[in-house]
């Protein structure tokens, strides 16, 4: 073989060998899905296939955090050439999503006319289109809104004490819109907040009620309508804070102040 072709297997060798490596999941990134043998089986297919399933996921776990573990050096060889953009999220099964999700971004604005006064507009930023519709085209902003909040997440935990910046692009980006669609001369954006929400996937068998889905579409409706106006708090929450609406449980996730 000549050196040429050595020299590009070579190559071909090291790339494969880091992005599967990088594609492990880390343990602690996993959601520990409750087992489906907690719930009667729906059919006989379900009967048939759940017990042999839990079984094997059962006996692979334990290899999945020791070859995590193993490739350990491995990743900290090719990192900087992984996360040059090939890094990619292999975990539709391996950290499967239980519950429907949702974003929304908070705008505060302040106006030279008055000065004392804060107003507070909300939208949707998650999903992109309707869910009561079928979706025929793929929306990618979507996709790179969870990428930021996986690695803002991931971020947060290995960088103790630091504030994690993987939302500062989807803040701006928003913020950056809204400024240039609602804004007047005389108003600027003082605070940008993104919110996470969730809201539980019924169980294998189960479905919410119709009444339980029109409360969110409800919700979800007035999002999307906006950016619509709600009184200003008092008190500006923190990163942590909670809050509800129809069983959609938000999350206050980042806090950009400008």
């Amino acid at each position: 073989m000549s050196n040429e072709r050595w020299f590009l297997s070579t190559l071909i060798a090291t790339h494969l060998v880091a992005i599967s490596a990088a594609s492990l999941p880390d343990p602690r990134e996993l959601n520990f899905v409750p087992s489906a043998a907690t719930s009667p089986p729906v059919d006989s297919i379900a009967r048939l296939a759940t017990p042999a399933l839990n079984a094997t996921a059962a006996a692979l776990s334990p290899l999945e955090a020791q070859a995590y573990r193993l490739t350990a050096p491995v990743r900290t060889l090719t990192r900087v050439y992984v996360q040059a953009g090939l890094r990619q999220r292999w975990n539709m099964f391996s950290n499967p999503v239980t519950a429907d999700q949702y974003v929304r971004v908070a705008h505060y604005v302040r106006s030279s006319r008055e000065p004392n006064r804060v107003r507070v507009f909300h939208e949707l930023a998650l999903p992109g289109q309707p869910e009561d519709r079928a979706r025929l085209v793929h929306m990618f902003r979507d996709k790179a809104l969870m990428n930021s909040l996986e690695a803002f997440v991931v971020e947060g935990r290995e960088q103790t004490g630091v504030e994690p910046s993987e939302l500062d692009p989807v803040a701006s980006y928003f913020g950056n819109r809204f400024r240039a669609t609602y804004l007047t001369a005389d108003e600027e954006l003082t605070r940008i907040e993104i919110w996470y929400g969730l809201a539980p996937t019924p169980a294998t068998g189960d479905r919410l009620t119709d009444s339980q889905l029109q409360k969110r579409w409800d919700v979800v409706q007035r999002y999307r309508d906006g950016p619509f106006e709600t009184p200003a708090p008092v008190t500006p929450p923190q990163p942590g804070a909670f809050q509800g609406e129809a069983d959609i449980v938000w999350r206050l996730d980042y806090v950009q102040n400008r």
